[in-house]
């Protein structure tokens, strides 16, 4: 990809995020949940990870849990949008590539108790 090619990434996501916060906010608070994955594509990959998932625990109002495989966050959807650009800008500055992954649920899952039982049947 050309440096254009990322401008114009990064303005067209910039510009969807932008509908979509403003569609949220006509209509009442919306808790969402989201799960992240942070692929930093470099030999030093453990620092990158380790700054965001501190930068987000900070961030008031948001429940963040974190495991071996990924982290997920919690919160009302402005304020998680919100974290997420602030948090997530600074990793994107590595000077190597890095690749976020997020999932984002309309949905306020129980992701404090750790994990869902399926072993039972209703």
């Amino acid at each position: 990809m050309t440096r254009k090619d990322h401008i114009f990434c990064i303005t067209l996501a910039i510009e969807i995020w932008k509908a979509i916060n403003y569609h949220c906010h006509m209509s009442t608070k919306m808790i969402v949940t989201a799960e992240l994955s942070l692929y930093p594509l470099s030999n030093e990959y453990e620092s990158p990870i380790i700054e965001l998932i501190q930068s987000l625990k900070k961030y008031p109002g948001l429940m963040v849990y974190t495991n071996a495989m990924s982290t997920q966050i919690k919160g009302e959807y402005g304020d998680v949008m919100k974290a997420l650009s602030e948090h997530v800008y600074p990793a994107f500055q590595n000077p190597n590539s890095v690749c976020l992954v997020v999932k984002l649920l309309n949905r306020n899952l129980p992701i404090e108790s750790g994990h869902l039982n399926f072993d039972t049947v209703n």
